[in-house]
């Protein structure tokens, strides 16, 4: 008698089963709310042929992760699971930020008085720098998931590693050519600090990318084994503000 392998799910809804969908979400919503607070802790970096240093925010380190789940959710469970992710880990770092607003800007003792000024000198720049993330993440992480999506239905999920890249590519010029912008426009010097570090950025992260890539298709060889699924968006609605499946 012959085993017959049961066919890979394709087509995702609102009630298909998924056993690590929700682990990557909590993982994904932990690294944007951390590297949005460790954005504003400016690093000093150098370049070759940069005379001087320039600054980099401290989330520039870790943030790359967040492009490469959302290139493996968009991989094996498809594009509007990986929107999903992307609003849950954008209403995470926001409620965090509205908070520790409410909190800072709350009286202190006066023998605190030191420390509340350190605080609030941190934190008062947040709510800039979140939404200026969250209008990036919102171009990046689309444009990101869209290319990826689309070109898997084109080249019938060959080429993983070239998709990749393209689509991270394209993410992350988005997202820093917004954020950027609006984080620290008229803050930082756009020549000789915001410039440098969009740049160092830039090959950071798509350096990061390459590097992983055996990890990225590890990973996600090892998902859609276990999770019996290999999502194709062929009926799925692009609108990047829809949170529902479909």
């Amino acid at each position: 008698m012959t085993n017959k392998k049961t066919p890979y799910i394709t087509l995702m809804t609102e009630n298909t089963p998924m056993r690590y969908f929700h682990i990557i979400c909590v993982i994904y919503a932990t690294i944007m709310v951390s590297s949005n607070y460790l954005n504003l802790r400016l690093i000093p970096m150098q370049m070759p042929f940069m005379p001087n240093n320039f600054p980099i925010g401290g989330g520039v380190f870790i943030f790359p992760l967040v492009f490469i789940l959302q290139d493996i959710v968009t991989e094996v469970y498809g594009y509007a699971r990986s929107r999903q992710m992307m609003w849950i880990g954008i209403i995470s770092m926001m409620s965090s930020v509205i908070y520790s607003s409410f909190i800072v800007t709350r009286s202190t003792l006066p023998e605190w008085h030191q420390n509340y000024n350190a605080f609030y000198s941190v934190f008062n720049g947040l709510p800039r720098h979140t939404f200026g993330d969250a209008i990036g993440l919102i171009c990046g992480t689309i444009m990101n998931d869209y290319i990826l999506s689309r070109s898997k239905l084109k080249l019938n999920g060959n080429f993983f590693g070239a998709r990749i890249i393209s689509s991270t590519i394209a993410g992350e010029l988005s997202y820093q050519i917004v954020a950027y912008a609006i984080a620290w426009g008229g803050q930082l010097s756009a020549i000789s600090s915001i410039l440098p570090f969009f740049i160092f950025a830039f090959l950071y992260k798509l350096s990061f990318n390459v590097i992983t890539l055996p990890f990225m298709y590890l990973v996600t060889y090892l998902l859609k084994k276990y999770e019996h699924m290999d999502i194709y968006d062929t009926k799925t609605n692009f609108n990047p503000f829809k949170f529902s499946i479909g």
